[in-house]
């Protein structure tokens, strides 16, 4: 089914749009981004398109930072896997949508793990 997260954060929020996700039916953990959604930043601006596949950073907390996390993915895509700036870009736009500072250093650190599982186990 397909399912809406309004973004709700404070005045600071630098997403345009809303996220409309798709989940890929028969694929675990597969979605679809369903509307374009953009982030603009301090001279950065990133277009998510209609379309997008993401797996939301394979773990699924659906909250506010939804967004970031299909941002997250889309940069890795997009620079071919320049994690650097696509965690700097996901710690701001966390920030944006109000997501607290102890949520983003969990979020961040699973990040880390699942980059050092995916070395290890790839």
């Amino acid at each position: 089914g397909m399912f809406k997260t309004l973004i709700k954060g404070p005045e600071t929020n630098m997403f345009q749009g809303n996220l409309v996700i798709q989940k890929v039916r028969g694929k675990r953990d597969r979605f679809l981004v369903h509307e374009t959604l953009v982030y603009q930043a301090e001279g950065e601006l990133w277009s998510i398109p209609k379309g997008f596949p993401t797996d939301l950073t394979t773990f699924w907390l659906e909250g506010k930072h939804t967004e970031c996390a299909v941002l997250h993915d889309f940069i890795l895509h997009v620079t071919e896997g320049d994690s650097i700036l696509a965690d700097r870009v996901m710690r701001q736009a966390m920030v944006s949508v109000g997501v607290g500072y102890l949520s983003r250093k969990v979020i961040m650190a699973g990040l880390r793990l699942k980059r050092i599982w995916n070395k290890v186990f790839s």
